[in-house]
């Protein structure tokens, strides 16, 4: 029975999601509070999101985030003893009908690229590959001059500079919206009022979460990352599209594309 996912307690969504990823390539053990932050952030709509019961069992489920008029698709997932069954396609198909049926105009999904069962499916449904959201590491602090001192502030303030900072629209992840979800835990570092990094510091690491800057700032940008760095801390930079600026950027300065993710797009009109 496929049925909204609303209809089903919290708690037993949050069971079924966690077995569900437990052969994930990152596991994904969340709490409830977790799970519901994320979907804050992501602007997940339960009621239009589908789950898979069998003999009351949750057996799969896939969530759909809205946003005026454009549409994300989100942990599609298959108890793993049921896959092979086509129910992946069964889910797919039901968000795509809730979508069209809400007056969406767009679909968007992300895929790791090695997850080629995943990626053969939602082109066989109509999705195209719009461009690459990569994870970059930097390891080695870059050799050039920087001119500029670093300010730290709060994430809420850098993010009144999102717009400028941002010529090429973001992820979903990195939407102005899902980043003021993460304002209270997250801070930001800024040069010269023309280039900011949005993340946190753990275990040796600064995640960053969103990176932007003025056109034409490029160079202000790279001595930004530069400053922030450190012989013995790693940088790692989630989403970022590889038509965006601050990819060549990064790139120059020797970071590197771990994981890769297609970022899929399907027209409602065409579908």
């Amino acid at each position: 029975m496929m049925t909204s996912a609303a209809t089903v307690d919290f708690n037993r969504l949050t069971h079924a999601y966690n077995h569900v990823f437990t052969d994930a390539f990152t596991s994904r053990k969340i709490t409830p509070e977790n799970l519901k932050s994320v979907f804050e952030q992501t602007q997940v709509d339960l009621d239009a999101s589908q789950i898979l019961i069998e003999d009351d069992r949750i057996i799969g489920f896939g969530f759909l985030g809205i946003r005026g008029q454009s549409g994300w698709i989100t942990s599609v997932g298959i108890e793993p003893d049921q896959r092979g069954r086509g129910l992946g396609r069964d889910i797919m198909q039901a968000l795509i009908h809730t979508a069209t049926s809400r007056g969406l105009s767009t679909l968007q999904l992300e895929v790791t690229d090695y997850n080629e069962v995943a990626l053969n499916l939602y082109e066989s449904l109509g999705f195209e590959t719009r461009r690459k959201l990569l994870t970059l590491d930097g390891e080695d602090k870059p050799s050039i001059d920087v001119q500029h001192p670093v300010t730290d502030i709060k994430a809420e303030h850098a993010l009144s500079y999102y717009d400028a900072f941002h010529t090429i629209p973001a992820p979903w992840k990195r939407h102005q919206h899902s980043l003021s979800q993460l304002s209270r835990t997250h801070r930001a570092w800024m040069m010269n009022q023309a280039a900011y990094a949005i993340g946190y510091a753990w275990g040796g690491i600064i995640y960053l979460d969103d990176v932007g800057f003025l056109p034409g700032e490029e160079a202000i940008f790279g001595q930004l990352l530069t400053a922030m760095q450190s012989e013995d801390v790693l940088m790692r930079v989630h989403n970022l599209a590889d038509n965006e600026p601050a990819w060549d950027v990064m790139q120059s300065l020797g970071y590197e594309a771990g994981i890769i993710q297609h970022e899929m797009w399907l027209n409602l009109a065409e579908a």
